[in-house]
């Protein structure tokens, strides 16, 4: 037991050290926190790969939001250089101390301007994630994981999400998927495309690249992704297909919790149960420019 443990373990590392190999020439912004990082670190400007302001709860630090459980690196992080890294969120995660329908913690790359490199001509994040047992979500929920907000701030570029949506495009049996959405025509009510869906399981890391062609005129932009489950290789999910994004953008990692209930204005609105205690354990996120 102990020799297939071991090497289970040898595999994984050569699996994630062959991955970053091949693409750290393209890497544009790497945000897969130190073996020696402390939560604290999240906290200041000169040492945080993400964004210090951005977007917690107004009295809250990213010290008291983000934390490193004891857990197996993801497929692209590199054994003893990188650590998975938890983002949470409790009943103080209100945005800006006004948003009361919603719970929310998004980490933000700190080079991401919304017109930066990572949003220009054709990038590629790489992120996997999974479920924390001691930290559960309340699929009953809508949950957003990451979504690409344009510079605009009025649209979606892409979004992964999980949970029970509240207009009834999820059903209840689906409830505990992830699914990859697209939006190719904002001018629809929902404006959203399902691209791509999978079980979420509570165990497992769930591993994403998503590549994104951003347009330069209104209208234009592609998405594809890929996709696998633990330490499997990634496989297309998603060929190329037309996305809007025109308006740039900027990336959001965490959880970002919607309520139940009056959903006429979920910002505000809605009900949030108290006692939140609620979790996801992020690795190997990193964004890379494609080769033309």
């Amino acid at each position: 037991m102990r020799l297939s443990i071991s090497l289970g373990f040898l595999l994984v590392a050569a699996q994630g050290i062959a991955s970053v190999v091949a693409t750290k020439k393209n890497i544009i912004w790497d945000g897969r926190p130190s073996i020696r990082a402390k939560p604290s670190d999240f906290d200041d400007d000169k040492k945080s790969l993400y964004n210090t302001g951005w977007n917690k709860g107004i009295n809250q630090t990213w010290s008291d939001i983000v934390s490193f459980p004891l857990t197996l690196g993801s497929l692209n992080d590199v054994p003893l250089k990188h650590k998975p890294f938890e983002v949470s969120i409790n009943d103080n995660s209100i945005f800006m101390g006004q948003q009361w329908g919603f719970r929310r913690s998004e980490l933000m790359p700190n080079v991401n301007n919304a017109s930066d490199a990572t949003v220009q001509d054709t990038t590629t994040i790489h992120l996997s994630f999974k479920a924390d047992p001691r930290k559960p979500l309340n699929y009953t929920h809508l949950y957003d994981i990451i979504f690409v907000e344009t510079s605009t701030y009025d649209a979606h570029v892409w979004s992964i999400k999980t949970g029970l949506a509240y207009d009834g495009s999820s059903p209840p049996k689906k409830k505990q998927f992830l699914r990859l959405y697209g939006y190719k025509d904002w001018s629809r009510p929902d404006g959203m495309d399902l691209l791509f869906e999978t079980p979420f399981d509570g165990k497992s890391w769930h591993n994403f690249a998503v590549t994104t062609s951003w347009g330069k005129k209104a209208g234009e932009g592609t998405i594809e992704a890929k996709y696998s489950k633990g330490y499997w290789p990634l496989k297309k999910v998603v060929k190329k297909t037309a996305n809007n994004a025109d308006r740039g953008g900027q990336y959001h990692i965490g959880v970002f919790k919607h309520p139940t209930g009056d959903t006429s204005d979920v910002a505000n609105k809605g009900y949030q149960a108290k006692g939140i205690n609620e979790g996801l354990i992020f690795g190997g996120v990193f964004i890379e420019k494609n080769k033309k």
